[in-house]
């Protein structure tokens, strides 16, 4: 239950993470987490290692910004992960993000346009106008936490919005016609053959913004192109990931969050693999 433990105060917190540099760190970055992920289909750990691996490893601070310094702070972080100190990586990134959280002054229009581009330039379009238009805001909401729309329990607004499970009625004339037409005879299925080549063709096509664990579709992208052979062994080892998804249980997770106007709960995956294998 420790990395269940540890992902679930990941997930909490609004973290912001560097993207990875080009040269020896980032291909050890990549490399690391294709072992996570190899680490995660031979059962040898949980599926939440690799998700806190990203958030602990890129998580960002005030006063790195220069890119000598940003490839000095991951490698560190690289090393210490690679020590065996998740737990001082965990708690070091809890109480940088928390200790920042609410202390950002109110961006002048310079610096909104100075971000703007920045998104833009970096393929980040959707997360560009979003912030552009105040539209980033919310967070993740655990099952008891209060609605902050309404003031009931998150998992009290969330069953409200389930109705009860009802038979439908396609035909109203004909309330003995069933959902489903009959077919004589059913075509057995063909699974579908998950290669490291169909990741790479796929890897170019993935969209959306980061979940709780702060990975969007342009740093995906980045990580399974961008870095030679530590990309390739990264592909290899997500096809591996969807090819065991089909034979064992899910990994993905879902979390509540309070996203302007509503509390419910985001459709996405919150698994590198699951953006990465879907066809």
């Amino acid at each position: 239950m420790a990395w269940q433990r540890r992902w679930r105060r990941i997930a909490d917190l609004p973290t912001t993470h560097y993207s990875v540099p080009k040269g020896r760190v980032g291909r050890r970055f990549v490399g690391l987490l294709a072992k996570e992920f190899d680490g995660v289909r031979a059962r040898t750990w949980n599926s939440e290692r690799p998700l806190v691996f990203v958030a602990a490893v890129l998580q960002t601070a005030p006063g790195v910004k220069r890119a000598r310094d940003i490839r000095r702070r991951i490698m560190h972080r690289l090393d210490l992960w690679y020590q065996g100190k998740f737990s001082a990586l965990v708690e070091d990134t809890e109480t940088e993000v928390l200790s920042r959280h609410g202390s950002h002054p109110v961006q002048d229009n310079e610096s909104k346009a100075r971000a703007f581009n920045s998104k833009v330039l970096s393929g980040r379009l959707r997360a560009a106008v979003r912030n552009l238009t105040n539209r980033d805001q919310g967070g993740v909401l655990q099952p008891d936490d209060d609605c902050t729309k309404t003031g009931r329990p998150v998992l009290e607004v969330l069953r409200g919005k389930h109705p009860s499970m009802r038979d439908p009625a396609p035909d109203l004339e004909d309330q003995a016609r069933e959902s489903f037409e009959p077919y004589a005879h059913l075509p057995a299925p063909v699974p579908v053959e998950i290669t490291g080549d169909l990741v790479e063709k796929v890897a170019s096509k993935p969209s959306g913004g980061a979940g709780p664990g702060g990975t969007d579709a342009v740093d995906l992208r980045n990580w399974l192109l961008r870095f030679g052979e530590e990309s390739e062994y990264l592909r290899n080892s997500l096809a591996g990931i969807a090819e065991w998804l089909r034979h064992g249980p899910h990994i993905a997770r879902s979390w509540p969050a309070d996203w302007s106007p509503w509390t419910r709960v985001p459709a996405f995956g919150q698994s590198a693999s699951a953006r990465s294998t879907a066809t």
